[in-house]
């Protein structure tokens, strides 16, 4: 999973980065034609961005679903072990309360408890079904943090061509 969000954010990097470059090369351009033509590259660099963004998005919420489920199932698996032999469990207990401080999920999952009692919801307590730690903070506060960037940069380009390329300035330039 850490590979799809590694590609994903040095993809977004570079694409942010030439996309940098394209708007100071814009704002710098003297030329009608020129400007129209760069800007024609920073809508399809754009819209490459965004597209990616989304599409990523979505491959990346996936993916850490997929987790989630192996998660639940080695859960429900270690229930057949003695609580000192829970691994996984003590693991992800471990990951929860460094972060929350919920002393009662040793109670729960530690105990020896019918596997009945053992259901989904109770496990997403650790699997942190959804977002957890990590995911909030890469998956959704990058991806927000992503899109305000590409829509800054549109923002700068449509204030620019408002600025200087209007209909009323090209015919006056003309």
């Amino acid at each position: 999973m850490q590979s799809y969000r590694g590609n994903y954010l040095t993809f977004q990097s570079i694409l942010i980065a030439i996309t940098t470059g394209l708007t100071i090369t814009i704002i710098n351009t003297k030329s009608v034609f020129i400007y129209f033509l760069l800007v024609i590259l920073f809508l399809s660099i754009v819209f490459l961005g965004l597209y990616l963004l989304f599409a990523f998005k979505s491959l990346i919420s996936a993916r850490g679903n997929d987790v989630n489920f192996w998660h639940r199932l080695i859960i429900k698996s270690e229930q057949n072990y003695s609580p000192t032999e829970r691994y996984f469990t003590l693991f992800k207990i471990h990951q929860k309360e460094k972060r929350d401080r919920n002393e009662y999920l040793r109670e729960i999952f530690l105990e020896e408890l019918p596997k009945a009692e053992l259901t989904d919801d109770k496990i997403d307590l650790i699997v942190q079904k959804g977002l957890g730690h990590t995911r909030k903070v890469i998956d959704f506060g990058l991806f927000y943090l992503i899109l305000i960037v590409w829509i800054v940069f549109i923002f700068i380009n449509i204030i620019y061509y408002l600025n200087n390329f209007s209909l009323k300035i090209i015919l006056e330039k003309i």
